[in-house]
């Protein structure tokens, strides 16, 4: 289903080294205003999907973006993820949406959410709706202006795929 998040988007960090030993604990220099503030830009994010609003949506995702969206290619850079994304609110609209925070970690001027999401997809042809249930990383970094906005988002589904 190549659309059916029509317009959510999700990233992952690149790892490299993982066989090398892990670095010590450093001490952080963020606050609980950068917590605020990431919480901000989550919410804010929720509620541009339940108003299906594309500039709202895009607003909350840095210029470099990546999305990484379940059994499709990947989008790199904003404008990328913003033809997803209108293409999404053009095909279906949405109920039932939920999204449930289960860690937020920082670590300087990034940070990730890890999140589980539902919802229906309902196709604006009238054909039968189509439920998500999926687990997310979404992950943040702080801008060159200060803000804090989506830099990477990436999920799979819950479901295990149909037998065959």
């Amino acid at each position: 289903m190549l659309l059916r998040r029509g317009i959510l988007v999700i990233g992952a960090f690149a790892i490299s080294g993982a066989c090398a030993p892990a670095a010590p604990p450093q001490e952080s220099d963020t606050t609980q205003e950068d917590i605020d503030a990431i919480n901000r830009r989550h919410s804010e994010w929720i509620a541009a999907h339940e108003a299906r609003d594309v500039e709202r949506i895009m607003a909350n995702w840095s210029e470099d973006a990546v999305l990484l969206p379940a059994n499709e290619p990947t989008r790199s850079g904003k404008a990328a993820i913003e033809e997803r994304t209108q293409a999404g609110v053009e095909l279906f609209d949405v109920e039932d949406l939920s999204v449930e925070v289960h860690e937020l970690q920082l670590a300087g001027d990034w940070a990730f959410i890890r999140q589980t999401f539902t919802a229906n997809w309902i196709p604006r042809d009238g054909s039968d709706p189509v439920p998500e249930d999926s687990k997310e990383i979404m992950i943040f970094r702080r801008d060159s202006d200060g803000e804090w906005r989506i830099a990477r988002y990436i999920w799979n589904g819950s479901e295990p795929p149909p037998e065959g």
